[in-house]
């Protein structure tokens, strides 16, 4: 079980039961019709983040769509795909009753949860939420991550010597390395060269 333990899920909250119920419905018949694909038992399509963010993606499209076909006075026409890039950022939406902020370059500000595994209870928990509107990650009080290295603590965001391992001190061990071993070199060149001096006199 230890190896659950690198395991971190990032996941969005999910949309109401009842008005998910039939669209879930339908996926489970379209996915077995279409594709032989059976769910899990106790899994629905709409639990998977996947699936969540296709609806969001279309659910976005058909606003736009819809947006394009209104006549209102001084609006841009939305038939250019430049158009449509534009009308995508620095706005909110409204996705399955959620409103949901498109910052300029069309990145979606959603309320994430962090789960982790615990392995004492063997299943996954929530240890930590995203507030987009403040952009705070708030760590849970009641159970901590349980982080796989020597000290229990998370990596750091830039490892020690860096993501080519080449920094830092290692940069300077490195050096050392080889200017040591150029060391030795001279020291052996040299060594030779009077070897040979004296072999020859």
């Amino acid at each position: 079980m230890n190896g659950y333990r690198s395991l971190l899920l990032f996941t969005v909250p999910l949309g109401s039961a009842t008005t998910d119920e039939d669209l879930n419905r339908e996926i489970v018949t379209l996915s077995k019709e279409m594709y032989n694909y059976t769910f899990e038992p106790g899994s629905q399509p709409m639990d998977y983040f996947v699936v969540q963010q296709a609806r969001n993606t279309v659910d976005l499209f058909a606003q736009l769509v819809n947006e394009s076909l209104e006549e209102i006075p001084n609006k841009p026409s939305l038939c250019g795909g430049a158009a449509i890039a534009a009308a995508l950022s620095n706005r909110n939406f409204d996705l399955n009753g959620r409103k949901i902020f498109l910052d300029s370059e069309a990145n979606m500000d959603l309320p994430y949860t962090l789960f982790a595994y615990n392995r004492f209870s063997s299943r996954m928990q929530a240890v930590a939420s995203y507030n987009p509107a403040q952009r705070v990650m708030s760590w849970s009080e009641d159970f901590a991550a349980d982080w796989p290295s020597s000290h229990s603590n998370p990596p750091p965001d830039v490892p020690i010597c860096g993501f080519s391992g080449e920094e830092g001190p290692c940069l300077w061990e490195r050096r050392q390395k080889l200017h040591d071993t150029i060391e030795k070199i001279c020291g052996i060149a040299g060594g030779l060269a009077v070897v040979v001096v004296l072999v020859a006199g």
